[in-house]
């Protein structure tokens, strides 16, 4: 059984992440939080499975607007007070708010009187955040106490306001001085997480009568912290759990959506402070299944505590009478069935002893490298607000300045490249509004600058093809020559280039050149480009194949892989310089890298590549 649960942890740090992966992902969330708390004004955390470092196909983006402004408190006689929190006759983990003055200046209709005082709903407060979201994201529901809406990537973001209690809740004392035979949590990470204390979110107990005044008290923060303390098998293990949720567990219609990941979360954090059981490798099986017995238990008591207020069941009003036992006998033989049980999920199929007693299953350092590399190139995210470009600008620099974390300096610098690229069409495009002549060239002059300027960062080749760009718009086709051919130069057969997708492009390959050679990553960016990223408004591109962007653009923005694009403005530089024969040559190149060199596109680019040869050998009269 060792050597099963052994390989089934390699296999799962292949498919969940390695300890360097989530760190690199819990790291990209945090500096991004920290770079649009500066720029937006607003505390935000995230929250839920992504930003604890799990990255599952399907899950939502969670983010928590806190509203510092308002001030809560369980005592009444606190000063300087806005919101007074009432847990009298109220299940355990919920609150009614209280409104010190009968209303804020931050709330209006979100105010309901009654004979006992002014409460701020939970309700209207979910449903104002919802109507707000409507405004930018056409799809936005509500969804528990969130405002849920599609992003790009088909992601979908759930975000709540919140209020922030700064101290610890009375009906969670027990939780502060809870024996723990095993050490977990520390009294360390304890006191850290009682120093932040709670906060307060907009949905009640669905089971009460006054459920729209009531707020659930959360730990979110205190939670993820847990997480972040998980050793690696025991993060594995939270993985674990929620795919068999996920594939196995719901895959039953009739006990579908009774548990929520949330449960199975709680009986990990209890599994861990109370089982006398080893959290490492080997014995990984028995961990998990530990786990999925706890659960059986609370099934069966229909009684599931609150990791924090165990005196909320939070099975209460859902899994009981007859759906506790529909539940618990299809969890039960789910458990018997054991090992086999797990083929429910996806990449599980072929699981057997046989397999896991080959070594083909062992990470090698280079993939684990590799896998981080990935990590950290495919979680660049996409702004194009001047303003607020301007300011993120400015935050990264000062990030940039302050840090010197390796992993850190490489995350900036490559959402600073971003940033560089958002910035650069937007600019042009103002500029191409200019009038005067002598105006226009000055800012053509020092757009150039600043391309050239903030080339150091990220990676050369996009920064590189912006200026290739800016200069075929400027009828500057020489320059364009120059430019593009230096940068064909440093795409090799193994560059590392991502696509919209975020899949990279001959891996095995870049692991070969690039991997186990003691390069850091921001050495290996000389050997990494990204697409050149077309945004249709921003008209940041030769207007000769505006039709084939537009026809093959995603939310209005079209990628083109890097070497199609290259070739492209070679093609049409040339038939403007009238330089039949290398148009000719740079025809034939663009042919080849379409229809027959599979190294540097996918299969999903391939339409635009073919429609931007098609219209290249139109121009070109060929």
């Amino acid at each position: 059984m060792e050597h099963i649960s052994s390989a089934l942890w390699e296999y799962l740090s292949i498919m969940l992440g390695t300890e360097v992966q989530v760190y690199i992902r819990r790291r990209i969330f945090a500096l991004y939080n920290s770079i649009e708390e500066q720029v937006e004004g607003l505390r935000k955390i995230p929250s839920g499975s992504r930003a604890e470092g799990l990255s599952i196909p399907g899950s939502d983006i969670d983010t928590m607007v806190v509203l510092d402004h308002i001030s809560v408190s369980e005592n009444p006689d606190d000063l300087d007070i806005d919101i007074v929190m009432i847990t009298k006759d109220i299940k355990p983990g919920f609150a009614k708010l209280c409104c010190q003055k009968n209303y804020h200046n931050y709330f209006r209709g979100e105010l309901i009187k009654t004979h006992e005082g002014c409460f701020l709903s939970s309700l209207f407060t979910r449903d104002a955040l919802v109507h707000w979201a409507l405004k930018r994201h056409p799809d936005a529901i509500a969804h528990g106490p969130c405002s849920s809406f599609q992003l790009q990537l088909k992601l979908e973001n759930d975000i709540l306001v919140c209020l922030h209690c700064k101290t610890w809740p009375q009906i969670a004392l027990e939780w502060i001085n809870r024996r723990r035979h095993y050490g977990w949590p520390s009294s360390d990470l304890i006191q850290n997480i009682v120093q932040d204390g709670y906060f307060l979110v907009p949905i009640g107990n669905p089971n009460s009568q006054d459920s729209h005044l009531q707020w659930r008290i959360s730990f979110s923060l205190a939670e993820k912290k847990l997480v972040y303390s998980f050793n690696p098998t025991q993060f594995l293990c939270y993985g674990l759990l929620k795919l068999f949720l996920k594939h196995a567990i719901n895959s039953n219609e009739q006990v579908k959506d009774l548990l929520c990941s949330y449960f199975l979360k709680t009986s990990l954090f209890y599994c861990i402070e109370e089982e006398n059981i080893v959290w490492n490798q080997e014995n990984f099986l028995h961990c998990f299944w530990t786990c999925i017995r706890r659960l059986l238990k609370w099934i069966l008591d229909e009684y599931c505590p609150n990791y924090f207020i165990k005196e909320n069941n939070m099975f209460e009003g859902k899994i009981c009478g007859r759906n506790s036992k529909v539940l618990y006998d299809y969890l039960f033989e789910l458990y018997n069935n054991g090992l086999d049980s797990l083929r429910h999920i996806p990449g599980f199929s072929e699981l057997n002893c046989k397999m896991f007693a080959t070594n083909s299953l062992v990470i090698r350092n280079e993939l684990r490298e590799t896998l981080c590399d990935i990590e950290v190139v495919s979680k660049l995210k996409f702004y194009y607000g001047m303003n607020g470009l301007k300011k993120e600008y400015n935050t990264i620099i000062q990030l940039l300045q302050q840090t010197t974390d390796p992993i850190d300096r490489t995350i900036l610098t490559l959402r600073f490249s971003r940033i560089v690229d958002s910035f650069v069409p937007l600019v042009c495009k103002d500029i191409q509004t200019t009038t005067l002549n002598k105006k226009r060239y000055r800012q053509i002059k020092g757009l150039k600058q600043f391309i050239i300027d903030n080339c150091l960062f990220g990676d050369k080749c996009t920064g590189m093809l912006l200026l290739a760009t800016l200069c075929y718009l400027c009828g500057e086709y020489k320059e364009v020559v120059i430019i593009v051919q230096k940068v064909l130069k440093k795409i090799k057969y193994y560059t590392f280039y991502i696509g919209y997708v975020g899949k990279i492009t001959y891996n095995h390959q870049y692991i070969s050149a690039m991997c186990g050679k003691g390069l850091t990553l921001n050495q290996k960016l000389a050997h990494f480009s990204r697409h050149f990223i077309c945004v249709i408004d921003h008209k940041f591109y030769p207007q000769e194949i505006e039709t084939e962007l537009v026809q093959h653009s995603t939310l209005q923005t079209a990628f083109i892989p890097p070497v199609v694009y290259c070739n492209v403005l070679l093609c049409l530089s040339y038939y403007h310089m009238e330089c039949k024969n290398r148009m000719r040559d740079t025809l034939n190149e663009l042919y080849i890298a379409v229809v027959h060199d599979e190294r540097f596109i996918n299969e999903e680019e391939r339409p635009l590549a073919n429609a931007l040869l098609q219209r290249s050998l139109q121009i070109c009269g060929n």
